[in-house]
């Protein structure tokens, strides 16, 4: 059996055949909605806000987790709603390297399918920064809540989907793993016409797998894949087309396609539902133990996904047949499933559907202290300011020029219709006219007789 690492754990289950006990990924702790009353926490909030950022008010709960705690507020300068993200990352140092992490990869990402990062609300100095305020869009709600209260159509899942996939394209492409991806994280707006992916706490460089001692990787099981449980240290982009996938099966009937408690038994129920192994799939296990372990269970034939959702359209349930693939290999490329037949007839934008300026080294900060961490989030909190500053004033100015030309394109536009409508009364005046003479030919026409009977 390999050493243990420090993000592995023994699992206590019998051994399997002749083969050891598995060494599987790290386990996540099962979730539990917290019970506490966000009032005074709001409201402290919203004191410290006062504070340092007084601008912001109304604040009401949106979300929390172990992240923090998620608001929305009104921002009186720009009179928009927005969300506010809490942070307090300082105690350790994987709080603060996470941290990093999020805000670097949110300053650089610019796609309608993805949240989009406002400005970084911290104390005036380092010394007095506890926690840090990422201020972002708001959503009226998530997919998560939605599939908890109604069912969707086949054009409302089409939909979903295919911004859910554009915005990991993106993703993807920026040389990153957002490695949460599940329901609470896919945010949804305008009746769910509009899909935007967020929190990117756990997001790490593809390139940067082996992970560094720093990234204890513990998602939401129902959408993790296979391969973070059986080989924690190396996987790709891959196992984010697994959870989409897992979404998608989740879309279709309301039901958490694996909903077991812990990485055994998870294991066990994917492979009932896959099938078993090929030799093909077990060569894709680095460490013996575990391939020893996959190889020994006792698995059935492939689950046909038409029979489990014979109410779906078959297109449907195909592309979920390619996500849903334990050989990540194999495994169909969010890019791929864009040109899948089920999104026949949706336009494929060509502008902003990769990321322009990949990340290479830039979140490898893993062995830093957490003082030295706490002072780059400070100083990272400047410069995206100051950047998003610029962006927002480039845009203003824009607006600026472009308005004086809306308004005389909105002036050119009246005359236009004005002179339309003289046109159109021109056009009644000549008929009419017409009509008349019309009238006045067929009377000098007639006997003379007649017409002095006509007259008065």
């Amino acid at each position: 059996m390999e050493p243990l690492r420090p993000n592995n754990l023994v699992l206590p289950v019998a051994a399997v055949g002749n083969a050891s006990l598995p060494i599987l990924g790290p386990e996540t702790p099962p979730s539990v909605e917290p019970e506490e009353n966000y009032e005074l926490e709001i409201e402290l909030m919203a004191e410290c806000l006062s504070l340092i950022a007084p601008k912001f008010i109304d604040l009401e709960l949106l979300g929390s987790g172990s992240y923090g705690l998620v608001v929305s507020a009104m921002d009186i300068d720009s009179k928009i709603q927005v969300a506010i993200k809490r942070i307090s990352p300082f105690a350790n140092n994987i709080d603060c390297y996470e941290t990093l992490k999020e805000m670097k990869i949110l300053a650089r990402f610019d796609h309608p399918n993805i949240i989009n990062l406002i400005e970084i609300v911290t104390a005036p100095t380092m010394e007095m920064m506890t926690s840090i305020y990422l201020v972002s869009d708001v959503l009226e709600t998530d997919l998560d809540k939605v599939l908890c209260q109604r069912d969707l159509d086949n054009e409302e899942i089409r939909s979903i989907m295919h911004q859910i996939l554009k915005g990991l394209k993106y993703i993807h492409s920026a040389n990153i793993i957002h490695r949460d991806i599940k329901p609470s994280n896919i945010l949804l707006d305008n009746y769910e016409r509009d899909v935007k992916i967020c929190d990117f706490g756990f997001g790490t460089l593809a390139s940067a797998v082996p992970l560094c001692e720093f990234s204890h990787y513990i998602t939401t099981r129902q959408y993790i894949a296979p391969e973070v449980i059986l080989n924690p240290d190396n996987y790709t982009k891959a196992i984010d087309n697994w959870s989409v996938g897992c979404i998608l099966a989740e879309m279709f009937n309301r039901e958490k396609l694996f909903r077991e408690t812990d990485n055994f038994h998870q294991i066990e129920v994917i492979f009932g539902f896959l099938g078993k192994p090929t030799a093909e799939d077990l060569a894709t296990i680095i460490p013996q133990t575990n391939r020893n372990f996959v190889s020994g269970l006792k698995t059935t034939c492939k689950k046909e996904l038409s029979t489990i959702y014979p109410n779906i359209d078959p297109l449907a349930v195909n592309l979920l047949s390619m996500l849903l693939v334990f050989n990540p290999n194999r495994r169909i490329s969010a890019d791929l499933a864009l040109s899948h037949l089920y999104f026949h007839g949706f336009i494929q934008e060509l502008d902003n559907s990769t990321c322009a300026l990949p990340f290479t080294t830039e979140l490898n900060v893993d062995n830093f202290d957490k003082t030295v961490l706490k002072s780059m989030i400070f100083e990272e909190a400047k410069i995206i300011n100051l950047v998003c500053s610029s962006q927002q004033m480039q845009l203003n100015l824009e607006v600026d020029q472009v308005q004086p030309l809306v308004r005389q394109v909105e002036v050119l536009d009246v005359i236009h219709k004005v002179e339309a409508v003289i046109d159109i009364v021109h056009v009644v005046m000549q008929k009419v006219q017409d009509l008349v003479q019309e009238v006045k030919d067929t009377m000098d026409g007639e006997p003379p007789a007649k017409k002095m009977k006509k007259s008065p």
